[in-house]
């Protein structure tokens, strides 16, 4: 088992979001009334998958390295997810025209089995990385 702060970082955050009642779409997280709220915000109580990095993250700060590095590893393994459904991307929403990001269209647009396989992902080519 690794102590990598990275790693720590995204076993959190699937965590957080592992149970489909704490998942939200289309905004950071939700208050108990599912009004969209700070992902930091003490009445959150559902995230999506990027606003569960925020809460998550060390000081919560999106400029944190160890945020940044969870981060760019899930936008890669994003990608690949959409790569691999390029079809329902395409079919439900232009990532560009949107200007959103690879974790916003798996969340948004794959659903929370999609987003929770990207955090899977993640974690498994960090650890491949450390052996």
């Amino acid at each position: 088992m690794t102590t990598d702060p990275v790693y720590e970082l995204l076993i959190c955050t699937r965590a957080k979001i592992a149970d489909p009642a704490h998942w939200t779409q289309h905004t950071e997280a939700r208050d108990f009334a599912r009004s969209p709220v700070s992902p930091v915000s003490a009445l959150a109580v559902c995230w999506c998958a990027a606003g569960a990095l925020v809460a998550c993250a060390p000081d919560n700060d999106r400029s944190d390295p160890v945020f940044l590095d969870a981060y760019d590893r899930l936008r890669f393994t994003a990608q690949i997810l959409i790569d691999e459904t390029a079809g329902a991307i395409r079919g439900e929403m232009n990532i560009a025209a949107l200007d959103t990001d690879e974790l916003c269209a798996v969340n948004d647009v794959l659903g929370h089995a999609a987003a929770l396989r990207m955090y899977d992902m993640a974690i498994e080519r960090l650890q491949e990385e450390e052996t």
